[in-house]
């Protein structure tokens, strides 16, 4: 049973998706800064925000790997509460402007793109090596599930958390830093008996790549290049794709159908995941998946 691996994966995994969930919600309410900016401005804010994680990734990656996972998780979910309570309290005043949500909108996009990365690097310490795949799954269901759950009680009851003057997102961001705070990373390796002038460096006495060695490295490795090349080509024909819809006579649904939909995609996607990965292979696994689902 996954989570009985290790006392500290439970937590993880909590506060993970709790954290997702408060990243999310973080977001819708981030979005409502821009309304009041018009059209051109509002754009124009929402571009710079999209674009500023793809300039900041290599260097958000370089600095996790020069901190603690756990650290970098705790840092990264008192920002974004730090993020949502100033939102709150400007939109309270009717405090908006340019930069405000330019501000707003890279911080918010910027703490979306770290906090997977950050995921993944502590993966191995709370689950093993042995289980990263099933860990992966689940984590990756637990997440949607709890983004889900957010978003559909924050549409449900957004009027209430209003009228308590709460900044919902926060609470939900502070009770994932309070998990990540109790957790405590067991230590996997097992006392040696060399000397310690003799045994090799751990990683974490090797010194952390620099730019350019990251980049050199992704470009020697085919998995890594092929899966750069894949994501490029997703982000670029994803949002097209999502225009071009297939009207079905007869069939009407609503919106949380839909979001439904995606909610069961996503966890029988995690439940494949583990099921196929195993006999298949993952990097096989990710082609079947490219080539599955394509028009």
């Amino acid at each position: 049973m996954i989570l009985s691996v290790r006392r500290p994966f439970p937590l993880f995994v909590a506060g993970l998706a709790i954290l997702q969930a408060g990243l999310s919600l973080d977001g819708i309410t981030s979005a409502q800064g821009y309304a009041d900016l018009g059209r051109g401005l509002s754009g124009l804010s929402r571009s710079i925000g999209a674009l500023a994680p793809l300039v900041l990734l290599v260097p958000i990656g370089i600095l996790l790997d020069r901190t603690r996972p756990r650290a970098a998780l705790l840092t990264m979910g008192l920002l974004a509460a730090a993020a949502t309570v100033f939102t709150w309290f400007a939109s309270s005043l009717w405090f908006t402007s340019f930069p405000y949500a330019v501000l707003v909108g890279v911080t918010s996009a910027t703490l979306v793109v770290a906090a997977p990365i950050a995921q993944e690097t502590y993966v191995p310490a709370v689950a093993g090596r042995d289980r990263l795949l099933r860990s992966n799954a689940f984590m990756f269901a637990a997440s949607a599930l709890a983004v889900a759950g957010a978003d559909l009680l924050f549409s449900q009851s957004h009027r209430f958390f209003r009228w308590l003057s709460l900044p919902f997102p926060a609470v939900l961001l502070l009770v994932a830093v309070a998990l990540f705070w109790l957790m405590r990373t067991p230590s996997e390796q097992a006392p040696s008996e060399q000397a310690p002038s003799e045994q090799a460096p751990s990683e974490q006495t090797l010194p952390a790549p620099g730019f350019l060695e990251v980049v050199r490295f992704a470009r020697s490795q085919p998995v890594i290049r092929a899966i750069g090349a894949y994501l490029v080509l997703t982000a670029i024909f994803e949002p097209m794709a999502s225009e071009g819809g297939v009207d079905v006579p007869g069939l009407r649904a609503g919106a949380l159908t839909f979001d439904l939909l995606d909610l069961a995609a996503a966890v029988a996607g995690a439940g494949l995941a583990v099921l196929l990965g195993r006999g298949m292979g993952m990097l096989r696994l990710a082609w079947v998946a490219v080539v599955a689902t394509q028009p």
